[in-house]
């Protein structure tokens, strides 16, 4: 099987041996030479949500078809799920046969958008693959029907990464590291997965094929390794490496080992997270005054600097889909609380207080999920609405919404 990113497990060996020896390497700019995908857009006006006629999905489970499909566009919110014809709607209508799914699309004026048959194995799965493609070819943005939350619980006596529906349905384990694994990352595509283990006694970043299911230890150092993140296109992978004494961000090309660092402090750097379009990665680092939030260029010669705000406490960094909006962990008192910032700059809103920890954004940009109390919610930013969607599963926390 083939990894999303073009990297093979050889390659993975050959990255731990070479990374040292390539800290000091240069080449002419980093975001040229990687290069970088697209150009971050403006913000989008705001535009009433657009409707969609449920036809008739005919066949043995054409009736439970549609009736889930109208219940998955409706927690999504992006489409408005109508049962008479109405001026300017779009039109879906199929079949479905012992949980196959034929899906056909019509815009407004009758146009076919697509014909579309769903084979999984389950009726739910594809009705979710067809509520999201429903949502993507009437309003561009990703559906987060089928997307998964990975996240981290101690409900075995250790901590280990699992998976889980939006709704907090179908939990399943992916690691079962003896001394524990935290922190997961995921690429774009959710084929490959890496996350912070323990497994020698000190932290190494492991790199899993959730396909396939081989693993590879990626960055064996002396002074451990912790806290990937992928890039957006999932060629290169950010963690805080400490062999060289105070831990840094380095960021190291996957399929080469070209590694660069990207951070020089005096603390200790931890979170990175890259910007969906922009050569850019946030970071938190705390230098004797608390955590803050520092944004590195990949550009040559462009120092990391704090990333507004006064000193205070703010750590866990995740950009918006669209990279519009930074999510982050922060303080007010002493109680730990979610936080929004528009970006580049902007002011900070406070979403949730009493404890909330460990921000992660829906594909779509509307939902931020969340920690409180050990429970995962999801906290829909449009309505303010939050639901606690998995509960008495040990002490969760670090969630990552898979794309």
């Amino acid at each position: 099987m083939k990894f999303g990113c073009t990297f093979t497990l050889s390659k993975m060996r050959a990255c731990a041996s070479v990374i040292i020896s390539l800290i000091a390497l240069s080449w002419p700019t980093a975001a040229d030479a990687w290069n970088w995908p697209g150009k971050a857009s403006g913000v989008e006006k705001a535009t009433p949500v657009p409707k969609v006629e449920i036809g008739t999905f005919s066949g043995g489970t054409g009736e439970s078809a549609a009736r889930q499909l109208r219940a998955e566009l409706m927690d999504a919110r992006e489409l408005l799920p109508v049962t008479e014809e109405v001026p300017g709607a779009f039109k879906v209508s199929g079949s479905s046969s012992g949980g196959r799914v034929v899906g056909r699309l019509l815009d407004a004026s009758g146009k076919e958008v697509f014909d579309r048959t769903y084979a999984a194995p389950g009726l739910d799965e594809n009705v979710k693959a067809l509520s999201d493609d429903l949502i993507f070819a009437v309003t561009g943005r990703l559906g987060m029907a089928s997307s998964r939350i990975a996240f981290v619980s101690d409900v075995g006596g250790t901590k280990q990464i699992y998976v889980c529906d939006v709704d907090g349905g179908n939990v399943e384990q992916i690691t079962r590291e003896p001394n524990g694994a935290v922190s997961p990352t995921l690429t774009a595509d959710s084929s490959l997965m890496a996350y912070t283990s323990y497994r020698t006694g000190y932290s190494v970043v492991q790199v899993l094929d959730l396909g396939g299911g081989r693993e590879q230890a990626f960055s064996e150092t002396a002074g451990g390794s912790t806290g990937p993140s992928f890039s957006p296109d999932g060629r290169f992978l950010a963690m805080t490496l400490g062999f060289v004494g105070t831990p840094e961000i380095f960021v190291t090309e996957l399929e080469t080992g070209r590694t660069i660092c990207l951070s020089e402090t005096t603390g200790v750097p931890s979170s990175p997270t890259w910007h969906p379009k922009e050569p850019q990665i946030l970071y938190s680092c705390d230098e004797g005054a608390g955590p803050r939030l520092w944004l590195a260029s990949m550009k040559k010669d462009e120092k990391s600097k704090p990333w507004g705000l006064s000193w205070g406490f703010r750590t866990d960094p995740e950009w918006s889909p669209d990279g519009l909006q930074v999510a982050y962990t922060t303080k007010r008192g002493n109680g730990y609380c979610v936080a929004v910032r528009g970006f580049p700059s902007g002011r900070e809103r406070v979403i949730r207080r009493g404890g909330a920890q460990h921000p992660t954004w829906s594909p779509n940009g509307r939902f931020i999920a969340y920690v409180l109390g050990g429970s995962l919610i999801v906290h829909d930013l449009k309505t303010n609405e939050e639901q606690t969607i998995l509960a008495d599963k040990g002490t969760i926390s670090e969630p990552c919404w898979m794309r």
